[in-house]
């Protein structure tokens, strides 16, 4: 995968504009989101959620509970000024060159 350019990359999972979707509906939903500590903090307690589940062998609440941790790192990238899909293609081109991966996948 070669993701050089992840606007341009073919079947790259987001289109450009729905990070900016995802933001203002969450907003509307959800109030204007908050401090990054307290966003942070949110995503870990979906960790902590994800993890009991994934014990429990749950799937169905697993995945919810990844799908809103998902819209936070949407809202987070955000209040960044980042692209979040970009940040990913980044990241992904970074690791495919690294062979120290640790524990981290």
């Amino acid at each position: 995968m070669n993701c050089a350019a992840p606007g341009n990359c073919p079947g790259c999972p987001l289109a450009a504009n729905e990070q900016a979707c995802l933001n203002a509906w969450a907003d509307k939903r959800f109030g204007q989101r908050q401090t990054l500590a307290s966003l942070a903090a949110r995503v870990t307690r979906e960790a902590a959620l994800m993890t009991e589940f994934a014990l429990r062998g749950d799937t169905d609440l697993l995945l919810d509970e990844l799908t809103f941790s998902i819209v936070l790192a949407y809202r987070i990238a955000d209040a960044c000024g980042v692209d979040l899909w970009q940040q990913v293609a980044a990241k992904v081109a970074e690791l495919q060159c690294s062979t120290d991966l640790g524990d981290r996948f």
